[in-house]
């Protein structure tokens, strides 16, 4: 019964963003079978849903964000253009299956720190749509940690449509992680097909299964690995051949909603992402203008509000030690090369980044990770002293690399082979 009524409410959520993502075509007198084909084949569908929810739950500050958010799903309308859905393979949904027998195996109840923390909040929920929010503005409440985004609790108790039901909200917020791990996968799916040689599927299912730590995150609900998954997302939307707005748009918002990692990642995708766009120098898609637009105004609607409320800032202070500048990277190499915990997954990457060193794309990706960890660089040395004690405890540096491993897959699956000339893509209007 725990299950029922997430899953229920995710159906609901993909059917609402599907038919919101079907509207242009609809407005443009499609039949509404027609329309929903392709909205309702994609995992992203559900997303939008969320991205609208979350800026309903802010109230009237989240008015311009839900705006922002409408004009992104009609710009096919502008632009005259039918939103692209690639049919995805079979395999495909043999793989998006298995995970989910596989997140869903586990003990539906908090089993980890962080897990106490998002599954305590989400409980707000129960007491009314936006009451998360409320709470996490309202100085008395003392919720931890202070000042941080709402999204993630508030979307597994949406998930478990207001019950106050433990393994509800534990199976809402385990299905939000795969929701990121099919969205993601749905959009390396086609960015796969972009390579001059396509990755075998089994060399993919061997990416996933060669780092252990990330399919212990994949079975809990922490926010390091869907944070991560989605910032990916973004980056191969805004480099794909016909972007969609709506979905950039969605991706940008929730991106900033989850943690406070989440504007670096924001950062890194689209600056990455109009690096990796086939022709540069011609006028910038919109899926891209409105990513840093609905990213943006979420950002600064938090904070805002974070501000006017009084709250303070769990990574709020500046307390700059410019001796660890020095340590930093040696403690990234240790934990990157700690077998037990990624096997050979971060030494293949470094091996495929030179190989394909001269590929567009492979460069995007690498100026994606760089981006990241000068963020997390320059948060560790700038930063609160018990943020630098976290890392050097070994308590932060490896959910860090969990951020970055899927920039890392989408590095190793679509960096072309050795000897690969670059394939330039031919501009679309």
């Amino acid at each position: 019964m725990s299950l029922a009524r997430p899953l229920l409410a995710l159906a609901l959520a993909h059917l609402t963003g599907s038919l919101l993502r079907a509207l242009p075509s609809l407005m443009r007198g499609r039949a509404l079978r027609e329309a929903l084909v392709g909205p309702v084949t994609s995992p992203a569908s559900a997303l939008v849903a969320v991205a609208l929810l979350h800026g309903a739950s802010l109230g009237l500050a989240g008015a311009p964000l839900a705006v922002a958010l409408v004009a992104a799903l009609l710009v096919p309308l502008r632009t005259h253009e039918h939103e692209v859905f690639p049919a995805p393979e079979r395999n495909s949904w043999v793989l998006a299956a298995a995970l989910l027998l596989a997140i869903l195996a586990r003990p539906m109840v908090p089993t980890c720190w962080d897990e106490f923390v998002w599954l305590g909040k989400a409980r707000f929920e129960s007491e009314g749509f936006g009451a998360g929010v409320r709470a996490a503005l309202d100085p008395s409440a003392h919720l931890m940690p202070p000042g941080y985004p709402t999204l993630w609790p508030a979307a597994a108790g949406w998930l478990a449509l207001g019950a106050d039901d433990l393994g509800a909200l534990t199976a809402g917020a385990s299905l939000l992680v795969f929701l990121t791990l099919v969205t993601f996968g749905e959009r390396l799916e086609r960015a796969c097909a972009e390579v001059p040689r396509r990755p075998d599927f089994f060399l993919a299912v061997g990416v996933v299964l060669a780092a252990p730590l990330v399919l212990v995150h994949a079975r809990t609900t922490y926010v390091d690995l869907p944070l991560g998954l989605l910032g990916a997302a973004l980056f191969l939307e805004i480099a794909s051949a016909r972007p969609s707005a709506i979905v950039a748009a969605s991706l940008a918002t929730l991106l900033v909603g989850l943690k406070d990692e989440g504007a670096a990642h924001l950062l890194a995708a689209v600056v990455a992402g109009a690096f990796a766009r086939p022709s540069p120098r011609t006028r910038p898609p919109h899926a891209l203008l409105l990513a840093i637009a609905t990213g943006t105004l979420a950002l600064v609607t938090w904070q805002a509000l974070v501000s006017a409320h009084g709250i303070g800032r769990d990574h709020g202070g500046f307390a700059p030690n410019l001796a660890w500048i020095a340590s930093l990277p040696l403690l990234l190499v240790r934990h990157a090369s700690e077998i037990t915990s990624w096997g050979l997954f971060w030494p293949a990457v470094v091996a495929f980044a030179v190989a394909g060193r001269h590929d567009r794309r492979t460069r995007a990706l690498l100026l994606a990770l760089a981006v990241n960890l000068l963020c997390v660089f320059a948060m560790l040395v700038a930063g609160p002293p018990r943020v630098r004690a976290f890392a050097a405890n070994g308590t932060l540096l490896n959910r860090v690399l969990v951020q970055l491993w899927p920039l890392a897959v989408a590095l190793l699956l679509t960096s072309p082979p050795r000897g690969t000339r670059e394939v330039r893509r031919p501009s679309l209007p």
